[in-house]
């Protein structure tokens, strides 16, 4: 995710927010976003089940 977020920004950078390419990298970036927050939710649950 790190080097997703580097490569979007040298891409804002070079050709702008509007860009059909930053749009679509940054859309893929938010995808990899959710999931790590949905995984860690998950993770948080099952803790907090466990130690009850």
């Amino acid at each position: 995710m790190e080097r997703m977020r580097e490569e979007l920004t040298e891409l804002v950078v070079k050709k702008g927010f509007s860009s059909s390419e930053v749009v679509e990298l940054s859309q893929r970036l938010d995808k990899y976003i959710v999931k790590a927050q949905n995984q860690m939710r998950k993770k948080i649950l099952k803790y907090e089940i466990v130690n009850r």
